[in-house]
């Protein structure tokens, strides 16, 4: 079959085509036998429409919350990239900042002049006054107070329970020692951490509106645009304590971004839902209630999991 005659059909389901895209496959009409500049031409028109979608779709999350998933409900869903492509894309460029980056999600502190661990009796172990930092730069030697491992042998009589004390030990001593470590298990732990925290939302506003007879995929869709939302925010703020050197107290800057996904999501909820303002801070409060609960437990399971792993 020649050139010309292949023109007028796909090539990859053979189906009649009346314009430059395949009506039975989608396949655009176009092959690699024409020169490089057409073909750079097509990438860079390719390119700048990414760009002008990615543009228009960050402007609408950010200042018209909750207005991308009504118009995607809608129907309009061409001018937005898709909310799953635009999720993964963002988590990717998380756990990658994270990655290069040297400030720590969480760094283990001491707290005062905290003694070493000590057993005081079979069963009991008093730890040494650790506490917590959020967004701060890892320091070249982290000046923490570790626990005593063989402390770990008192803390109960039962063999199993002794193993995993050890283990937890160990891991609450690698993470004082190397504070960037807890990015690496945060970001190791992400994917499943996220496969959970969608569909709980997801199934929280299903419940909440369930009078308004929506389908579960739009719900879905409106938790991957809040996560993608706390996604950028949580990037920004690493980026931002980043370049200021830990300039602003990371406790202050994880407030602002927690005071500002509550906004976006109360806004979110308010203009996809069309509910008074009572009823949507009302349920605003249960979903965001329930749904910390039931995810502060699972982050805990999986960071202690990846801890004594």
């Amino acid at each position: 079959m020649s050139h010309e005659e292949s023109a007028a059909t796909c090539r990859n389901c053979e189906a009649a085509l009346t314009g430059p895209y395949c009506a039975a496959c989608g396949q655009k009409a176009e092959h690699l036998h024409r020169p490089f500049w057409e073909i750079l031409e097509d990438f860079l028109h390719t390119v700048i429409h990414f760009d002008g979608r990615l543009w228009r779709t960050l402007r609408s999350l950010f200042l018209r919350p909750g207005e991308m998933t009504a118009d995607w409900a809608d129907g309009r869903q061409a001018r937005y990239m898709p909310p799953i492509r635009l999720f993964i894309f963002t988590s990717l460029i998380l756990v990658t900042v994270l990655t290069l980056s040297d400030v720590a999600l969480l760094r283990l502190v001491p707290q005062g002049n905290a003694p070493a661990a000590t057993a005081t009796a079979p069963g009991q172990m008093t730890l040494p006054g650790l506490g917590i930092e959020f967004l701060s730069l890892t320091p070249d030697a982290a000046a923490t107070p570790t626990i005593d491992e063989s402390m770990a042998d008192h803390a109960s009589s039962d063999a199993t329970e002794q193993k995993f004390a050890s283990r937890f030990v160990t891991g609450i001593n690698t993470l004082a020692r190397d504070p960037h470590l807890s990015n690496t298990v945060i970001g190791k732990s992400l994917g499943r951490f996220m496969l959970l925290a969608v569909p709980v939302m997801a199934t929280l506003l299903w419940l909440l509106y369930l009078r308004q007879k929506r389908y579960l995929a739009e719900h879905v869709v409106f938790a991957l645009n809040i996560h993608t939302f706390f996604f950028i925010g949580l990037l920004i703020a690493v980026a931002l304590q980043w370049a200021t050197r830990g300039l602003l107290p990371g406790k202050w800057v994880l407030l602002a971004l927690w005071l500002g996904y509550s906004l976006h999501f109360l806004l979110a909820l308010k203009r996809m839902y069309q509910q008074s303002w009572t009823t949507t801070i009302i349920k605003s409060a249960l979903i965001t209630g329930t749904y910390m609960v039931a995810l502060m437990g699972a982050g805990l399971y999986l960071l202690i999991a990846a801890m004594i792993s």
